[in-house]
């Protein structure tokens, strides 16, 4: 029977076959590294970016609604207190309208007129009114307005004065004047007093009102 000679190794082919298997490793290791890092970066820019895109764009649209959110609240709380006030006004709207009516009024301001003649001993039979274009720069209100020219008893004037500043509806007087009646003459140099405590007086007033 032949036997072989056995397989026997050298320390620089022990040296080679692991070094051969260390790099085998370092590559294996290098390769899985790569493919890692290769996987990461598609992850990153297919996944995560979209998802970062997504967030930063609804941050930034809530900032938007966030704002919008406190434009309107702002104009609801207006709208609110606008509300409020004309609930409060539209109860004393009869009063206001009669005060500063919509329209000329021509009656109702006849009316007060009358009341305000008859209570101060005044003729107000025929009442004229003469309506104006203008815009009082003052009041920022169109006008219409009526004067007169009569005699009254002084003690009156004063029934007079009151019942035009205690009126409602909304006047000015442009002019007032206070003067003793004409005295008759029977000669050049003779004067006969006229026995009468009456009082002439004339009165320019403004009548306002307001349009739509």
């Amino acid at each position: 029977m032949k036997y072989e000679n056995p397989l026997t190794s050298t320390p620089s082919s022990l040296m080679s076959f692991i070094m051969e298997k260390r790099q085998q490793k370092q590559f294996r290791q290098t390769f899985e590294i790569s493919v890692t890092l290769i996987f990461i970066s598609f992850f990153l820019i297919f996944a995560i970016r979209p998802t970062v895109l997504t967030i930063t764009s609804l941050i930034s649209e809530i900032d938007t609604k966030k704002e919008l959110a406190e434009k309107y609240k702002k104009k609801i709380n207006s709208v609110i207190q606008a509300q409020t006030v004309y609930s409060q006004a539209q109860s004393n709207y009869e009063l206001i309208n009669a005060s500063l009516p919509d329209n000329y009024r021509f009656s109702q301001a006849a009316t007060q007129i009358r009341g305000i003649a008859q209570s101060s001993g005044l003729s107000a039979d025929k009442i004229d009114f003469s309506l104006s274009d203008e815009i009082d720069q003052v009041y920022k209100a169109p006008y219409y307005a009526y004067s007169f020219s009569q005699n009254i008893d002084f003690d009156k004037i004063s029934n007079l004065i009151n019942s035009l500043t205690n009126n409602r509806r909304c006047f000015q007087m442009t002019s007032f004047t206070v003067s003793s009646p004409q005295v008759a003459k029977a000669g050049q140099d003779q004067e006969l007093p006229i026995t009468t405590n009456q009082t002439s007086v004339s009165l320019g007033t403004q009548i306002y009102y307001w349009t739509k």
